[in-house]
């Protein structure tokens, strides 16, 4: 007689246990290890790459991910590049008139009809009143413009 799927899952998931929490002392063994190595620039996917390979860390990769903003994203958060770019506009205030931030758009559509009227030295204004432009790149532009 076949048993259940419920049946199969509970078998399945009592034969496989591998609670989260099993990892947790050894990240926390490597946790200033890990720390310094996000200070050095490393990534955290190359410091789960090495762990892993030396068998300090059994856990995937998503779960060291998910230990270290649990139990290190805190600390890492308070030292974030935002705030250089902050003391950057004290700094520099004078000698900045304006930081802009472009969103991510396609490279192929956007960045390509953007890249196309800076080389040809047009304004957001001349382009967009440019009729040679087809129309799907005037409506690009000025989603970019916004």
């Amino acid at each position: 007689m076949t048993k259940s799927l419920s049946d199969r899952i509970a078998f399945y998931a009592d034969k496989n246990k591998s609670p989260p929490k099993q990892y947790l002392p050894a990240f926390i063994a490597l946790k200033p290890d890990i720390e310094q190595a996000l200070k050095d620039g490393w990534t955290i996917r190359q410091i789960w790459n090495i762990l892993h390979q030396e068998e300090k860390i059994k856990c995937s990769y998503q779960w060291f991910r998910t230990l270290v903003n649990r139990h290190i994203g805190e600390d890492r958060k308070q030292h974030s590049p935002s705030d250089h770019v902050k003391s950057a506009r004290v700094d520099n205030k004078t000698r900045v008139s304006a930081i802009i931030r472009i969103p991510h758009y396609k490279a192929e559509t956007f960045g390509k009809d953007l890249c196309e009227i800076l080389q040809s030295k047009f304004t957001f204004d001349e382009a967009l009143k440019d009729s040679a432009l087809p129309v799907m790149v005037r409506q690009r532009l000025t989603i970019i413009r916004r």
